[in-house]
């Protein structure tokens, strides 16, 4: 049996797991305290370890497929979606009063 590794998946984790070790770097001047007495940047910590592991099980077991078919190959980014919705983010932040 053949597995291979699924594009969607592996990128997905690899997004989890960049996002959360930006989050650490991002964050690592808060104070995190303890589980008893909890500083601004425990939960940040938290949710970044969090994504860390996520994306790490995302690629470790949902990444490895049985015998790809074309159904599970990456078939290019959709950019229309993409650009519509960042261009309604844009807007929205723009419409925001300072």
């Amino acid at each position: 049996m053949i597995h291979r590794l699924d594009d969607r998946d592996l990128c997905a984790g690899v997004v989890f797991v960049a996002i959360g070790i930006a989050a650490l770097v991002f964050g690592r001047d808060l104070n995190v305290g303890s589980a008893a007495d909890m500083g601004e940047g425990y939960v940040p910590w938290a949710m970044a370890i969090a994504l860390i592991a996520l994306g790490t099980l995302i690629v470790l077991l949902a990444g490895w497929r049985g015998p790809g078919g074309p159904e599970n190959r990456f078939d290019g980014i959709r950019w229309r979606p993409m650009l519509f919705v960042t261009a309604a983010i844009l807007a929205f932040v723009a419409a925001l009063e300072p």
